[in-house]
């Protein structure tokens, strides 16, 4: 059979043509989850990121665009009905006019659809709720000789809440789907007449007989939907009574009882404050959530926390923190401490009033509630750090050590960590913990920063720039504004550290505009007048050196050269250590002192002072150990000074940081000359043989240190090395036995003598521990060099003591098996897939079968980490698909937004993409029927 796909490239091109993706955010407000085509331009389901709800936008395109804003305007200002839907606002962009309001997850066209067959009480249901609806809006829409019509009900146009209400929508403009010229009362009851009957035929056909009630329901319908308009049920009073008669309902049956007790209605109220703040109306905010709080119905004491808290949020965000102080104290009551984030937002609101130790006592108690509250952990940080309570500090960091240890699945908690690691001024732990961290988030331009900051205060300059250039890109990418008081810090410090004089003074201008003079900006404005007053004196004497010794090697002797340039630099030099310049380098001044390094090596090495150039080389590393230039001058005079071994690693880490393409082909003939070098000579070949014995035994067998060296020194891991190895270490063995030391009996204690054979040997089996488990091009060489160490092993086996004979045996056994890598992170996934599954399984079983969903969740998305789209397409469909059937179970439970997320998540996965097997083809079709 051939499938029409005419609609589908249809609704394809539509929704390509459409301005924005799902996951972008409109009008710095509303995430798009997901979007179709509309009549009047665009539909938007949405998740608003102000009011903390699910929501519909539409955008319209409007011809008459002040009809379209009465209009509007009316619907805005129309009382809320449980059997109307919500319009909560209408704004105009810059792209045109659009209306936000409640989202819905089903509509009656979809039950129709469905073919289901729905009972008449049912269908009665249905048509009262529209009847309520449609009076409500006459009530209070209707002009005197105009009365209310709405003149497009159609199934679309019906929408069921999360209890199954049915809610009327679209009631803003549109034509009417028969194209009626004028639109009159009976036009609406013959369209709802119309459905009525496709709901009495659905799932049911022409079956005979019918029931007496189905009998007395057809009535009802026919009277809606005769062809002509007199014969027509005349009102949608009459027809109300009729029904209210069909489901024996009382007859002064009305819309009482639709107040505040429904969650609807209160949602509604909490929304309708929060956006009247936003305006500025704080009268009518405070005074929609007096009515919310005080509302006899209302008892959910978790709403009326999280009303209280949205309303704080907006008035702490305005900086109304006198307002949002007992709004925050309200909802902590209600809260009764169940909930952390609460806290946290007292003790924020309370640290921007000043009153910080009223804040800290805030934090402790939130992290008491939840130790994971990252807010609180990060804003308790700061206020220790800057109080200066170290004592404090060192706990907090033990604290978030072991609360890692427990969840290392929490990443953001290495973050925490490195922040109180900085601030008790362990720069190199920090900076590890930041890099792990950004191993997770590398968009995270704090921690891209703080990274910046440990390496710049560990004298790693060089490297620390990219870090900073790094942190400036993203944090001017994410947008600046007056409001952003620390990005504006971070971007004086960082453009400061990177050289840009003009840079830092303009945002450090800006930050004192804003927030006025600390110690911190009167500290940095200094360095910069500093710097600025240095490079006007020393920066004509640097360019003047610079220009000579780009000369010099043109003229007839060049050393007569030198000896004047050196002087001048000297002079330099001794002048900025007398005044004590040096201590704490940094900005362009760190630079200018380095460049006068520079140039006295060049000098030296001019002049032929090798050592003296040296000696300076090291200045230059103590200042800055990640300097591309300096590290290369280090290597090349230790290379001049026939030290060809130390220069290797100065030659390969130059290469490492060195950026610019022709200065890296230098470095790299350099280094090619040095390996070649070394290669060839040797005394290299035993230093290299000496190095690595010696790291294996510091690392006891461990490889890490082992596998940097050998990568470092591949060139001397030739076919020959095994023989090589095996060489150097039996003359060992047998220089030691000779010697005095070694004359005695093996079984000599290892601390009577610094080389004996005994220890010798337990260095060696070290070696070939490590040597076994190195990876890489140049594994199989290493591991027949631990083969060869072995067989000399084997010669002392016999004298050796027992532990040693079954520690030789059991390594030589690992290396002879070749067995294949771990597959870790695979097991690894699997296992946290089969926890989801047994979770989902066990739900319902548990005291709080949400927390069980969530654990769940946790799991599949840990098991994600690993199986990638693009590397495991049918593992990552299999998982969306669970996903999805997550969020399904989550709906039947909270009746919140979830299904729509399922059907998010199921929309990643077709058949075609899922494993082989009855079980995944099972759950496709099973979520296919339930999500329709």
């Amino acid at each position: 059979m051939n499938a029409d796909y005419s609609d589908i490239t249809r609704e394809m091109k539509e929704i390509l043509s459409a301005p924005y993706e799902d996951g972008d955010i409109l009008e710095n407000r509303y995430r798009i989850l997901s979007q179709n085509p509309g009549r009047q331009g665009q539909i938007y389901y949405c998740y608003d990121l102000w009011s903390q709800v699910p929501c519909v936008l539409k955008t319209s395109k409007v011809q008459n665009p002040d009809a379209f804003q009465t209009e509007t305007k009316k619907l805005l200002n129309l009382p809320s009905h449980k059997n109307v839907v919500k319009l909560y606002r209408f704004e105009q962009s810059q792209s045109g006019y659009y209306t936000v309001m409640e989202w819905l997850p089903n509509s009656l066209k979809s039950l129709i659809a469905s073919g289901a067959p729905v009972s008449a009480d049912k269908i009665a249901s249905i048509a009262l709720s529209v009847c309520l609806g449609i009076s409500h809006c006459s009530k209070y829409l209707s002009e005197p000789g105009k009365p209310f019509v709405h003149g497009h009900l159609r199934p679309a146009n019906l929408l069921f809440t999360w209890d199954g209400d049915v809610k009327i929508a679209d009631l803003i403009g549109g034509t009417y789907p028969l194209q009626t010229p004028a639109f009159h009362a009976d036009d609406d009851i013959f369209s709802l007449g119309k459905m009525m009957e496709m709901l009495f035929h659905c799932g049911k056909g022409d079956r005979q007989p019918r029931t007496s009630q189905e009998q007395q329901l057809e009535h009802i319908i026919q009277g809606c939907i005769a062809k002509q308009p007199k014969d027509r049920i005349q009102s949608f009073q009459q027809l109300m009574d009729l029904l209210t008669e069909f489901l024996h309902l009382p007859s002064d049956f009305d819309e009482k009882g639709h107040c505040c007790a429904d969650p609807e209605e209160k949602n509604w109220l909490r929304v309708k404050a929060c956006d009247w703040a936003i305006l500025g109306e704080y009268q009518k905010a405070d005074r929609l959530l007096s009515q919310l709080l005080e509302a006899e119905e209302t008892n959910n004491d978790n709403f009326l926390a999280d009303a209280c808290c949205s309303l704080a949020e907006i008035y702490r965000n305005q900086k109304m923190f006198e307002k949002a102080l007992p709004l925050y104290e309200k909802a902590i009551a209600y809260d009764g401490d169940r909930n952390s984030y609460l806290w946290t937002s007292k003790g924020i609101t309370l640290r921007c009033m000043d009153r910080r130790e009223d804040a800290f006592q805030c934090f402790c108690q939130a992290l008491t509630i939840n130790p994971y509250d990252f807010p609180a952990i990060k804003n308790e940080l700061d206020i220790l750090c800057r109080q200066g309570r170290i004592h404090e500090l060192k706990k907090a960091k033990v604290r978030l050590l072991s609360l890692y240890k427990k969840q290392p699945d929490e990443e953001e908690l290495l973050k925490h960590i490195g922040y109180a690691c900085y601030a008790l001024k362990e720069f190199e732990q920090a900076r590890s913990c930041f890099q792990k961290y950004l191993e997770y988030n590398h968009n995270d331009w704090e921690a891209i920063y703080y990274c910046a900051m440990c390496l710049y205060t560990g004298r790693d300059i060089t490297h620390s720039r990219k870090y900073f250039q790094t942190a400036v890109r993203k944090m001017e990418e994410e947008g600046i504004t007056d409001e952003s008081q620390t990005k504006l810090m971070y971007l004086s410090v960082s453009l400061y550290n990177l050289g840009d004089f003009y840079g830092a003074m303009e945002y450090l201008e800006q930050y004192q505009r804003n927030f006025g003079s600390t110690a911190q900006t009167k500290h940095l404005k200094l360095l910069l007048q500093l710097d600025c007053q240095l490079q006007e004196k020393y920066g004509p004497l640097l360019s003047d050196v610079y220009r000579q010794l780009t000369n010099v090697i043109f003229t007839n002797d060049p050393r007569k050269h030198y000896t004047p340039m050196l002087e001048q630099l000297i002079s330099m030099k001794e002048y900025w250590e007398q005044n004590k310049l040096t201590e704490n380098l940094t900005g362009h001044a760190c630079d200018m002192y380095l460049s006068c390094l520079d140039y006295l090596v060049a000098c030296c090495e001019g002049l032929g002072e090798t050592e003296r150039a040296l000696a300076y080389c090291d200045q230059i590393l103590s200042y800055d150990r990640s300097l591309p230039e300096g590290l290369y001058n280090k290597g090349r005079n230790l290379f001049l000074s026939e030290r060809v071994y130390e220069s290797l690693p100065y030659f390969q880490a130059a290469l490492q940081y060195q950026q610019d393409p022709d200065t890296r082909i230098q470095m790299e003939e350099s280094l090619h000359q040095a390996q070649s070098t070394a290669e060839a000579s040797p005394e290299c070949r035993k230093l290299f043989l000496e190095q690595i014995i010696n790291e294996a035994a510091e690392a006891n067998g461990r490889p890490e240190t082992l596998q940097v060296i050998v990568e470092e020194k591949s060139f001397f891991l030739k076919e020959e090395f095994p023989d090589m190895l095996q060489a150097y270490v039996s003359e060992r063995i047998t220089s030691l036995k000779s010697s005095s030391c070694g004359a005695g009996s093996l079984d000599a204690p290892i601390h009577n003598s610094e080389d004996n054979v005994w220890k010798f040997i337990l260095q060696i089996l070290n070696l070939a521990g490590a040597l076994q488990q190195i990876s890489g091009e140049k594994k199989h060489i290493c591991a027949s060099g631990a083969l060869s160490l072995y067989r000399i092993l084997d010669e002392y086996a016999a004298e050796a003591k027992d532990d040693l004979k079954e520690n030789l045996s059991k390594a030589r056994e690992d290396l002879l098996k070749k067995a294949k890598l771990s597959e870790g992170k695979t097991i690894y996934a699997n296992a946290c897939i089969e926890l989801g599954d047994i979770l989902m399984e066990k739900y319902l079983d548990a005291e709080r079968p949400q927390e069980m969903l969530k654990e769940a969740a946790i799991c599949y998305h840990q098991a994600l980490n690993h199986y990638r789209q693009n590397t495991f397409p049918r593992q990552y469909a299999f998982l969306m698909l669970r996903i999805s059937a997550l969020m399904e179970k989550r709906y039947r439970l909270l009746k919140d937004h979830s299904l729509l997320l399922a059907r998010v998540y199921f929309s990643h996965v077709t058949p075609n993409d899922l494993p082989e097997g009855k079980e995944a083809a099972d759950l496709y079709r099973r979520m296919k029927q339930t999500l329709q």
